[in-house]
């Protein structure tokens, strides 16, 4: 079989085998008919500017469906393996000290030098095209997943995939996004059985959506399998859901910066499928709330409304925790990472990321949330 482009393995979010024809899905289906399957049409891309608390950044808008498009923008760090999510710093500061655990680097941490990436100082952010996605994981031999892929991909999104993955998509009509037009927004959650997903999927692109009902649409990614569910026993419980945590940082961003997009952070409606239906359920049971201050002291959620399509948090969130701490424990001892404590912890952020990944996937692992007692 030929790889399909993508990392440096030759794997994208979609198969190896690019003879294979691909298969409708639910998830495209019911995505449809309301984000939209359409791509752009080829036409003049016009670049337009707007600030938000990180600095400038720049998207495209696209006269034939009156739609501006602002791509891959970081909301989130380049995360530390385990560790709940920090949001972005600002446009052309320091970067984090640290090295790649893509290399195996024991410190578990990113570097993230904005001079290499798609900003820096004195330049706006390049909001033009989409970025890597998180790491997914299909299970099985390797002609099974083969067909996963290409069952839950469609139609093909050829982009690469990295732990360096916390970026969202935002799809506003008109020309020119200002605060006062105070449009609806609607943030989307990808399911997947917490395995795969992609706010980049074609499938879910909304410029469609954002054209046709006049409503500011957000994708986004949150980290998967072992990455955003890792279920280790060294881990805090409320540490053990960092895909969560993903998602929750994403609210906050729209919540902060979407005025700039022309929406309004007081009409946010958060909707999903499957385990995106499941998240959804899940801040809907158990509401983040931002810190109380003297004039706010009871602040609202990052939403207003909520959909789940064909998902709810029972069906995912009620299995044993035990499943994802034996999936843990299966494969730090795998990766020759059997040690308790911290030095375990340690071993498995030293792991690069495409074995641990390949690894699961071999041993058919699941790795869901868990009960943390706490809001989401």
């Amino acid at each position: 079989m030929t790889p399909t482009s993508g990392d440096a393995d030759g794997r994208g979010v979609v198969g190896r085998d690019p003879t294979m024809t691909p298969r409708k899905t639910r998830i495209g289906s019911v995505l449809c008919a309301l984000v939209g399957v359409l791509a752009v049409p080829a036409a003049r891309a016009e670049p337009v500017t707007v600030t938000i608390d990180s600095g400038a950044l720049t998207g495209t808008y696209a006269e034939s469906v009156n739609v501006t498009r602002f791509l891959g923008i970081r909301f989130g760090e380049a995360p530390l393996r385990f560790a709940p999510p920090q949001p972005a710093r600002p446009w052309g500061s320091p970067a984090s000290s640290g090295n790649d655990t893509g290399s195996g680097n024991s410190t578990g941490i990113w570097n993230t030098t904005s001079a290499g990436g798609p900003y820096g100082a004195g330049r706006p952010y390049d909001a033009s095209a989409y970025a890597p996605t998180c790491l997914q994981q299909f299970n099985g031999p390797a002609d099974a997943r083969n067909r996963s892929m290409q069952w839950f991909n469609t139609p093909p999104f050829t982009g690469p995939e990295s732990e360096d993955c916390l970026f969202l998509n935002v799809f506003s009509p008109g020309p020119a996004p200002v605060a006062s037009q105070g449009k609806a927004v609607m943030v989307w959650f990808y399911g997947g059985s917490f395995k795969i997903g992609s706010g980049a999927l074609p499938a879910y692109d909304g410029t469609e959506f954002a054209s046709r009902q006049d409503v500011v649409v957000v994708t986004f990614n949150y980290r998967l399998g072992i990455f955003g569910f890792p279920g280790a026993p060294q881990l805090d419980p409320e540490q053990r859901n960092l895909g969560f945590l993903d998602q929750r940082l994403a609210l906050d961003w729209v919540q902060r910066n979407i005025a700039s997009f022309g929406g309004d952070p007081r009409r946010v409606t958060i909707f999903g499928e499957s385990a995106g239906a499941g998240s959804v359920d899940c801040l809907v049971t158990a509401p983040p709330t931002g810190p109380s201050t003297a004039s706010d002291p009871a602040p609202a959620p990052p939403f207003a409304a909520a959909i789940m399509q064909s998902g709810q948090s029972s069906a995912g969130i009620s299995n044993p925790r035990f499943t994802s701490r034996n999936s843990w424990q299966k494969l730090a001892r795998a990766m020759g990472c059997a040690q308790t404590g911290p030095d375990g912890l340690a071993c498995m952020r030293a792991v690069p990321a495409t074995q641990l990944r390949d690894s699961a996937e071999q041993q058919a692992l699941a790795f869901f949330p868990v009960h943390d007692g706490g809001a989401t």
